[in-house]
């Protein structure tokens, strides 16, 4: 690592964790206001960022410019009260988190596909809160894995660990995940993982919001090689609700179909994840990851971005 970039992770993580100090001293909703106050600070400053998103969440939801640049305004304040509640997450009580989350018919649904001992493969998008949404097993008694890319600066990459780690989750690295996760499959456990980011060129071309996208394939594979049952969920935040959340369950459970020749049943597969969280992006559009270059790899049928 360069002194250079040393001197970058230190001054990211200082000023991640002064953040986390200040929010830390206000109420729930005066930590997410605070938030949101200061995602609209990052709307103005980070004009490439705000530029890309205005111009993918036009395209691919059929936006004339004003309405998406509303719309990636509404998106920036959102995360910045994802960044909030991550603060808090790792603090607050089984109890709290259980109030604050309506689970639908998610939980229910859940506790019945591991009575088939088989495991739960978890698949959801940078959609509402992510990290909520993985928090979920461990409030309601039930063991959790989420397979996670490190992040660039690894001191951050390392606080987000603990963050997890104090909500239950035991963290895989995406690289060489899958022994550990098959492990975890293997044991009836819940494995979470995120597949609405650009996976280059070892991903498989996969529509997303009506364009090809390179798309991650681990948890399709799993489920081919373990009969592992699939749910596509996001949790969601709640129309005028500070931190309360809806855990959003996209159709019924996704299935690899017995026998069938993996060739066929991983793009199948893929193609149908990708639609259910598509579906529950186009419900709540303002709560997506829209500065993310999701169409960055290019299909030789479509154009990247």
């Amino acid at each position: 690592m360069s002194g250079r970039g040393a001197l970058r992770n230190c001054a990211e993580y200082a000023a991640a964790g002064m953040g986390a100090f200040f929010v830390d001293l206000l109420p729930f909703s005066w930590a997410t206001g605070l938030g949101a106050a200061m995602g609209a600070v990052a709307h103005r400053l980070l004009r490439g960022r705000r530029e890309l998103a205005v111009r993918q969440a036009g395209e691919r939801l059929g936006l004339d410019e004003p309405a998406a640049r509303r719309l990636v305004g509404e998106n920036f304040r959102h995360y910045g009260k994802v960044a909030a509640e991550l603060c808090r997450l790792a603090k607050i009580s089984d109890r709290e988190y259980d109030r604050r989350t309506a689970y639908g018919e998610t939980l229910k649904l859940a506790r019945e596909l591991l009575a088939e001992k088989k495991g739960l493969l978890f698949v959801t998008a940078h959609h509402g809160n992510w990290e909520w949404a993985n928090a979920w097993p461990k409030a309601n008694g039930l063991g959790g894995v989420c397979i996670a890319r490190p992040l660039d600066n690894p001191l951050l990459d390392g606080w987000l660990r603990r963050v997890r780690e104090r909500r239950g989750l035991r963290v895989i690295d995406k690289a060489g995940a899958l022994r550990a996760a098959l492990k975890a499959l293997r044991n009836n456990g819940i494995v979470g993982i995120l597949i609405d980011q650009d996976a280059g060129p070892r991903g498989l071309m996969s529509p997303f919001l009506g364009k090809p996208a390179s798309t991650e394939t681990l948890p399709v594979e799993l489920a081919v090689r373990l009969g592992t049952p699939m749910l596509a969920v996001a949790a969601v935040r709640a129309p005028g609700a500070a931190s309360a959340f809806t855990l959003r369950l996209a159709g019924g459970v996704v299935r690899a179909r017995p026998g069938a020749d993996p060739a066929r049943e991983v793009p199948r597969l893929t193609d149908e994840l990708n639609a259910r969280l598509g579906q529950l992006i186009r419900e709540a559009p303002e709560q997506w990851f829209w500065v993310h270059r999701r169409w960055k790899t290019r299909s030789p049928a479509a154009g990247g971005e």
